[in-house]
């Protein structure tokens, strides 16, 4: 039998993957299985195990996909000012939070983290995400205050926090909940309070709090 190149395999790799978010788009996570993944990408089930060995192995690579997304806005970009940058991070969930595929994603990830948390793999995920969004997040906020746009007597991670809550927030309440969650309404004034009391105004907020 014929050894796949390299570069067929990850392309068969790929396939799989975008198979498995069509399917968590159309099926939603409980109708998403290694066979109905097969069928859609044209492999048998016993295809898909030398790329992944389980579903929750699809899932947390769709998971560390989207992590590696949105931690890539958050990196520097010349010329890009960090109050835009952050501003374009939020815009950026707002308009995925309208993507069907994106959506379905998100939601297969959360059932995932909630349902199989215990399992070694899978809290790591989650604490990996969690830590690299919050160092991220900061050290844009960080940024800021270093350009002078941002008020420094916020810790950073306390911002960071507070963005990593709310969009968490409003996707479980989604998710779990069932509530019609007016995300791209929330994001907007998500941005307009955490901007504004992030900017530095005249003569306020110029001193870093001690101990805090």
């Amino acid at each position: 039998m014929p050894k796949i190149s390299l570069e067929r395999r990850e392309d068969r790799r790929e396939a799989i993957f975008q198979a498995a978010v069509d399917c968590l788009a159309e099926h939603g996570s409980a109708g998403t299985n290694m066979r109905t993944i097969a069928e859609a990408v044209g492999l048998t089930k016993g295809g898909l195990y030398p790329y992944f060995d389980s579903k929750e192995a699809i899932l947390l690579a769709i998971a560390e996909r989207f992590l590696e997304t949105q931690v890539a806005l958050l990196a520097p970009r010349e010329g890009v000012g960090a109050r835009l940058q952050l501003e374009e991070f939020l815009e950026s969930y707002k308009e995925s939070s309208q993507d069907p595929h994106a959506t379905a994603a998100r939601r297969a990830v959360v059932d995932l983290w909630l349902s199989a948390g215990d399992i070694p793999a899978v809290r790591t995920s989650i604490q990996q995400r969690h830590e690299t969004y919050l160092a991220s997040l900061a050290a844009l906020v960080r940024r800021g205050q270093d350009e002078g746009v941002f008020r420094l007597d916020v810790p950073p991670e306390h911002a960071a926090g507070l963005i990593l809550a709310a969009r968490d927030g409003m996707l479980f309440q989604s998710v779990k909940l069932g509530v019609p969650v007016p995300i791209p309404q929330l994001i907007d004034c998500l941005r307009r309070a955490l901007v504004d009391y992030l900017t530095a105004t005249p003569g306020a907020g110029n001193e870093k709090l001690v101990n805090n």
